[in-house]
Protein backbone atom coordinates (compact mmCIF):
# COMPACT_ATOMS: atom_id res chain seq x y z
CA UNK A 1 0.00 0.00 0.00
CA UNK A 2 2.82 2.41 0.87
CA UNK A 3 4.69 1.40 -2.30
CA UNK A 4 1.59 2.18 -4.35
CA UNK A 5 1.35 5.68 -2.84
CA UNK A 6 5.04 6.27 -3.50
CA UNK A 7 4.54 5.11 -7.10
CA UNK A 8 1.60 7.47 -7.58
CA UNK A 9 3.54 10.39 -6.08
CA UNK A 10 6.52 9.62 -8.32
CA UNK A 11 4.26 9.49 -11.41
CA UNK A 12 2.65 12.84 -10.46
CA UNK A 13 6.08 14.40 -9.90
CA UNK A 14 7.40 13.26 -13.31
CA UNK A 15 4.20 14.40 -15.06
CA UNK A 16 4.41 17.84 -13.38
CA UNK A 17 8.05 18.25 -14.48
CA UNK A 18 7.18 17.36 -18.09
CA UNK A 19 4.21 19.74 -18.16
CA UNK A 20 6.20 22.61 -16.67
CA UNK A 21 8.85 22.26 -19.41
CA UNK A 22 6.37 22.27 -22.31
CA UNK A 23 6.22 25.60 -24.10
CA UNK A 24 2.88 27.18 -24.81
CA UNK A 25 1.87 28.14 -28.34
CA UNK A 26 2.52 31.82 -27.58
CA UNK A 27 6.01 31.12 -26.19
CA UNK A 28 6.82 28.90 -29.18
CA UNK A 29 5.71 31.58 -31.66
CA UNK A 30 7.75 34.24 -29.82
CA UNK A 31 10.82 31.98 -29.88
CA UNK A 32 10.36 31.19 -33.57
CA UNK A 33 9.81 34.82 -34.57
CA UNK A 34 12.98 35.87 -32.74
CA UNK A 35 15.01 33.14 -34.43
CA UNK A 36 13.43 33.45 -37.90
CA UNK A 37 13.89 37.21 -38.03
CA UNK A 38 17.51 36.94 -36.87
CA UNK A 39 18.56 34.02 -39.10
CA UNK A 40 16.96 34.91 -42.44
CA UNK A 41 19.47 34.19 -45.20
CA UNK A 42 20.13 37.18 -47.47
CA UNK A 43 19.07 36.95 -51.12
CA UNK A 44 21.77 38.83 -52.99
CA UNK A 45 21.92 42.26 -51.37
CA UNK A 46 18.42 41.94 -49.87
CA UNK A 47 17.75 41.32 -46.18
CA UNK A 48 15.31 38.45 -45.61
CA UNK A 49 13.37 37.63 -42.45
CA UNK A 50 10.28 35.62 -41.55
CA UNK A 51 7.27 36.24 -39.31
CA UNK A 52 5.06 33.43 -38.04
CA UNK A 53 1.48 33.73 -36.76
CA UNK A 54 -1.60 31.58 -36.15
CA UNK A 55 -4.64 33.54 -37.40
CA UNK A 56 -8.14 32.20 -38.01
CA UNK A 57 -8.76 31.46 -41.69
CA UNK A 58 -11.81 33.41 -42.91
CA UNK A 59 -12.83 30.63 -45.32
CA UNK A 60 -12.74 27.65 -42.96
CA UNK A 61 -13.06 29.50 -39.64
CA UNK A 62 -10.16 27.33 -38.36
CA UNK A 63 -6.72 28.24 -37.07
CA UNK A 64 -3.95 28.22 -39.67
CA UNK A 65 -0.20 28.62 -39.56
CA UNK A 66 0.98 31.64 -41.54
CA UNK A 67 4.61 32.33 -42.43
CA UNK A 68 5.37 35.69 -43.98
CA UNK A 69 8.61 36.22 -45.90
CA UNK A 70 9.80 39.79 -45.56
CA UNK A 71 12.45 41.19 -47.89
CA UNK A 72 13.96 44.62 -47.15
CA UNK A 73 11.21 45.23 -44.55
CA UNK A 74 8.43 44.68 -47.13
CA UNK A 75 6.06 41.73 -47.21
CA UNK A 76 7.14 39.56 -50.16
CA UNK A 77 5.30 36.25 -49.73
CA UNK A 78 2.54 34.87 -47.50
CA UNK A 79 2.31 31.10 -46.92
CA UNK A 80 -0.78 29.69 -45.18
CA UNK A 81 -1.53 26.12 -44.18
CA UNK A 82 -3.90 24.24 -41.92
CA UNK A 83 -1.77 22.38 -39.34
CA UNK A 84 -3.33 19.00 -40.24
CA UNK A 85 -1.89 19.36 -43.77
CA UNK A 86 1.72 19.52 -42.55
CA UNK A 87 3.41 16.14 -42.69
CA UNK A 88 7.00 17.01 -41.79
CA UNK A 89 9.70 19.61 -41.29
CA UNK A 90 12.94 18.51 -42.96
CA UNK A 91 16.45 19.88 -43.08
CA UNK A 92 18.28 20.31 -46.37
CA UNK A 93 21.62 21.74 -47.38
CA UNK A 94 21.64 23.75 -50.64
CA UNK A 95 24.74 24.60 -52.58
CA UNK A 96 25.67 27.52 -50.28
CA UNK A 97 26.36 24.99 -47.52
CA UNK A 98 24.01 26.35 -44.82
CA UNK A 99 21.55 23.94 -43.24
CA UNK A 100 17.99 25.11 -44.04
CA UNK A 101 14.42 23.99 -43.32
CA UNK A 102 11.56 22.81 -45.49
CA UNK A 103 7.97 22.61 -44.15
CA UNK A 104 6.22 19.89 -46.14
CA UNK A 105 2.60 19.24 -47.06
CA UNK A 106 2.43 15.84 -48.78
CA UNK A 107 -0.94 16.82 -50.27
CA UNK A 108 0.37 20.12 -51.67
CA UNK A 109 -1.93 22.15 -49.43
CA UNK A 110 0.27 25.16 -48.66
CA UNK A 111 -1.38 28.27 -50.07
CA UNK A 112 1.12 30.94 -51.17
CA UNK A 113 0.60 34.46 -52.41
CA UNK A 114 3.44 36.60 -53.67
CA UNK A 115 3.34 40.37 -53.15
CA UNK A 116 3.45 41.10 -56.86
CA UNK A 117 0.68 38.62 -57.82
CA UNK A 118 -3.08 38.79 -57.32
CA UNK A 119 -3.61 35.02 -57.22
CA UNK A 120 -2.95 32.42 -54.52
CA UNK A 121 -1.52 29.04 -55.55
CA UNK A 122 -1.03 25.71 -53.76
CA UNK A 123 2.48 24.34 -53.19
CA UNK A 124 3.97 21.32 -51.45
CA UNK A 125 6.51 23.06 -49.25
CA UNK A 126 7.78 26.24 -47.64
CA UNK A 127 11.54 26.65 -47.80
CA UNK A 128 13.23 28.59 -45.03
CA UNK A 129 16.85 29.40 -45.91
CA UNK A 130 18.59 30.24 -42.63
CA UNK A 131 22.00 31.72 -41.99
CA UNK A 132 23.18 30.28 -38.68
CA UNK A 133 24.76 27.19 -37.14
CA UNK A 134 23.40 23.70 -37.71
CA UNK A 135 22.52 23.51 -34.00
CA UNK A 136 20.37 26.66 -34.19
CA UNK A 137 18.60 25.38 -37.32
CA UNK A 138 17.78 22.16 -35.45
CA UNK A 139 16.40 24.21 -32.52
CA UNK A 140 14.15 26.12 -34.95
CA UNK A 141 13.07 22.80 -36.51
CA UNK A 142 12.20 21.39 -33.09
CA UNK A 143 10.15 24.51 -32.26
CA UNK A 144 8.30 24.36 -35.61
CA UNK A 145 7.51 20.67 -35.05
CA UNK A 146 6.24 21.53 -31.56
CA UNK A 147 4.02 24.33 -32.90
CA UNK A 148 2.56 22.11 -35.62
CA UNK A 149 2.00 19.20 -33.20
CA UNK A 150 0.19 21.29 -30.58
CA UNK A 151 -2.06 22.55 -33.38
CA UNK A 152 -3.02 19.06 -34.57
CA UNK A 153 -0.47 18.17 -37.24
CA UNK A 154 0.11 14.43 -37.84
CA UNK A 155 3.90 14.81 -37.96
CA UNK A 156 6.45 12.06 -38.37
CA UNK A 157 8.34 11.46 -35.11
CA UNK A 158 12.07 11.70 -35.85
CA UNK A 159 13.28 11.57 -32.24
CA UNK A 160 13.86 15.33 -31.89
CA UNK A 161 11.90 15.34 -28.65
CA UNK A 162 13.88 12.53 -27.00
CA UNK A 163 16.84 14.66 -25.84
Amino acid sequence: RTMRKIGILFFCFITAINLSNAQSEKETIEFLNAKLSAFGAPMGNDAVSYRLSTPIDSRSNKKIIQIDMIINQRLFQISKVHPEHITNVETYRPENGNLCLKVISAKGMILKKYENEDVERFYGDIRLPLLTTDEEVLRVKKALLHLFKINGSPLIDDNLFKD
